[in-house]
């Protein structure tokens, strides 16, 4: 996204290309819809009073145009601040067709993408298209050309130069060609891999603690003995840091059902009905204590029968370092009418 050379057919007749990434000063005074940094008149002086170790110097280049650059997100080493390989799809279900790119399109912007997808698909039967913004990947915004020459929030947040609109309608024609014709198309450049050189401001978990008379999971609240449809059950639990384990494709809670001798999921976190939170509770001498509250607001289309909360987490050792799992239930209790 970095170096693409965009034809005339999608510019203003004249062959243009994208730039190194960079954002302009009216990224920093915010938006519309509420301030940045500082405010409209934003100047390099107010980016040093707030950021001691940020030397800011307004540049300007021929290929951003109108931007006066604030920062080169694209030259910043030893990585790029901006990703410089961005994924570009097109899918069609039927006579829909759904593009897929990793911005944030204006309204204006999205309209001219729309339209170029549009006039070269509809001979195959496709009548609508959508934008699927901020899909793989993430690179700030794009606007129209006349929407970056104004240079506010979206026009300064358009990483890579005022042609970039121009760009994807390029990209996407080419997809949409193939789409049309049945043909295959190169995958194009491969991304960096920099999941080994990730930084990040925020701590680790240090360890759990817990009472002493108490086990991880343990019940600190129990939910009551019964209730009817509509109520809420709320247990809570002795638990621990969610960080140290976020259950991808797992869940920190289960309602239960009991059926015989077996226990049935019927409610899992992702469940609207269900909520789980977790807070530091300030048990002393460590204060690295956790409280799990698991809450179920028992949906009206709920069977009779008798239920239980379970609550999964892992906690860390301030010993050894290491993470163990735990497991914690709550009392049975029966669900009527």
């Amino acid at each position: 996204m970095d170096a693409l050379s965009v034809a005339p057919a999608y510019t203003d007749g004249v062959t243009r290309g994208t730039c190194t990434a960079a954002i302009g000063v009216s990224m920093l005074a915010g938006a519309e819809d509420g301030p940045g940094f500082g405010r409209e008149g934003f100047t390099c002086a107010d980016v040093e009073n707030l950021w001691d170790a940020f030397t800011c110097a307004l540049t300007q280049t021929s290929c951003q145009g109108e931007k006066p650059v604030v920062l080169e997100m694209g030259s910043q080493t030893p990585y790029p601040w901006t990703p410089e390989v961005l994924p570009v799809q097109i899918l069609r279900v039927g006579n829909l067709a759904l593009v897929a790119v990793p911005f944030e399109l204006t309204t204006m912007a999205g309209r001219r993408l729309r339209k170029t997808v549009q006039d070269r698909l509809a001979s195959v039967g496709v009548d609508t298209v959508l934008v699927a913004g901020l899909s793989n990947a993430y690179a700030g915004y794009v606007t129209t050309r006349e929407e970056y020459a104004l240079q506010d929030y979206e026009g300064a947040s358009t990483h890579f130069g005022p042609w970039t609109l121009a760009a994807l309608q390029q990209e996407a024609d080419r997809l949409a060609v193939a789409l049309q014709s049945g043909t295959s198309v190169s995958p194009g450049p491969t991304p960096r891999d920099l999941r080994c050189c990730q930084s990040t401001l925020q701590t680790g978990v240090v360890f759990d603690d817990k009472l002493l008379w108490v086990d991880f999971g343990s019940v600190y609240s129990n939910a009551q003995a019964s209730y009817t449809r509509g109520q809420t059950a709320r247990v809570t639990f002795w638990g621990a840091h969610p960080k140290n384990n976020l259950r991808t494709q797992d869940s920190f809670l289960r309602v239960q059902r009991k059926s015989g001798t077996s226990w049935v999921n019927v409610a899992y976190d992702w469940d609207w009905e269900t909520r789980y939170r977790w807070q530091r509770n300030d048990c002393v001498p460590t204060l690295a204590c956790s409280h799990v509250t698991v809450e179920w607001k028992i949906p009206s289309t709920a069977t009779s029968g008798t239920y239980r909360i379970r609550h999964d987490g892992d906690w860390k050792s301030g010993w050894d370092g290491l993470i163990r799992p735990y497991t914690g239930y709550s009392r049975e209790f029966t669900v009527g009418p």
